[in-house]
């Protein structure tokens, strides 16, 4: 169990910290997954429902060329949040 610093009672560093690792995750050997992880983590970190949050995280656990595959529809998402996720990230990809 994580404990948080008594002057932060709401644990804002560990979330700080959370999100500053998934962002860090969002780097990848692939440029093109490294600019579309770590744009739409930047554009939708603040909004992703927890769900989607844990399913960004599971995504991030993914090899490069797995995360492309279902990126361009040739593998399916492992669950329906997961494949929820790769829908936005589907659509965030095609509206720049």
């Amino acid at each position: 169990m994580c404990e948080t610093d008594a002057s932060d009672p709401l644990g804002t560093d560990l979330v700080a910290e959370r999100r500053d690792g998934i962002a860090w995750r969002c780097r990848r050997g692939l440029l093109e997954l490294d600019l579309l992880l770590g744009g739409f983590w930047a554009a939708r970190r603040a909004t992703l429902r927890p769900e989607a949050n844990a399913a960004f995280e599971r995504l991030l656990a993914l090899p490069d060329m797995t995360i492309v595959d279902m990126l361009h529809g040739r593998m399916q998402a492992g669950d329906a949040e997961l494949a929820r996720l790769i829908e936005g990230l589907q659509h965030f990809r095609d509206a720049k």
